[in-house]
């Protein structure tokens, strides 16, 4: 394939947050490359950035969402816009992610040099801390009931520095052959936003290999918050809940172990939360954070055993 020729569409998601896309679109845009095509989707949002947005990069195309679809169903906007304008690629991005010039020729390179490869993810670190690992790939870890960030919190030049088959493409970025939505589908939007990113790994894996480029460096923000004592309360509920849907179609034992483990994880969490407010270090939302958290274990419980 002729890589002058090539349309990597980087796909991102806007919602509420002028601050963050307008770096990321404006950290794409400086790189200069003719191959990178930027598609914006606002995920309905309530505030004034989608206009905004408009305003300022009336070059690119903004796909305003008439809901609020989640990461899931946002992003899948976005790769229905590429794949209808013969995308070559496409990049999924967070909003709070920042590239330099020379982010994408690494996994570019990788992709391109084996056919079984089908996603390639990138060596992501902290934008507020550039010297440390947010996710250096990530894999499924059954005992945690989760996918796992490699290496994170790890010095970035001490870990994470070979190239290697991974398990999970992280969903903070990841660049994707078309083929891979073409035979192992989009999002599933029943998980909203977490745990999507690994059950769509899990279909993208019956045909393609996922792999990490150590040398394609990227920063993230990292929305969520960095820490349990800080993280939202979407994630929170969403997190807690989207477990329990990722795991209903596994055996019984697993399920047994699962429940076990999301039920001490939460109080674990909640205990944590607590602590916070009795230190009297609350930011004021803690009590939103245990209402998420419990809500996340009754609604997920209820899907679990349906």
């Amino acid at each position: 394939m002729n890589q002058g020729l090539l349309k990597i569409y980087v796909v991102i998601l806007n919602w509420n947050d002028f601050e963050d896309t307008d770096k990321c679109i404006t950290s794409l845009l400086a790189i200069n490359d003719q191959r990178i095509q930027i598609v914006l989707v606002d995920n309905h949002s309530t505030d004034d950035s989608a206009s905004l947005l408009k305003e300022k990069f009336n070059q690119i195309p903004i796909l305003i969402s008439d809901m609020n679809n989640g990461y899931a169903g946002g992003m899948n906007i976005g790769i229905r816009y590429a794949l209808d304008n013969n995308a070559d690629y496409i990049i999924l991005s967070n909003n709070d992610i920042e590239y330099p010039s020379n982010f994408l020729e690494p996994m570019l390179e990788l992709i391109q040099s084996d056919q079984s490869i089908g996603i390639v993810s990138p060596k992501v670190l902290y934008s507020l801390d550039r010297e440390k690992i947010y996710c250096a790939g990530a894999d499924f870890n059954p005992f945690r009931g989760a996918g796992v960030a490699t290496f994170q919190g790890k010095n970035f030049s001490e870990c994470g520095n070979e190239v290697r088959e991974i398990s999970m493409a992280e969903g903070s970025c990841f660049l994707a052959k078309k083929e891979v939505f073409e035979k192992s589908g989009l999002f599933s939007e029943e998980f909203f936003m977490y745990f999507e990113d690994l059950e769509f790994s899990d279909r993208v894996r019956k045909y393609f290999k996922i792999c990490y480029a150590p040398e394609s460096i990227i920063y993230h923000k990292g929305g969520a918050g960095s820490s349990w004592k800080n993280h939202s309360s979407l994630y929170y509920y969403y997190y807690t809940r989207n477990r329990y849907l990722y795991f209903k179609k596994f055996s019984f034992a697993i399920k047994i172990y699962i429940l076990f483990y999301s039920l001490l994880v939460s109080l674990v969490k909640g205990f944590t939360i607590s602590m916070e407010v009795l230190s009297k270090k609350s930011d004021g939302k803690n009590k939103e954070r245990i209402k998420s958290l419990v809500r996340g274990n009754i609604d997920g419980i209820r899907r679990f055993f349906s």
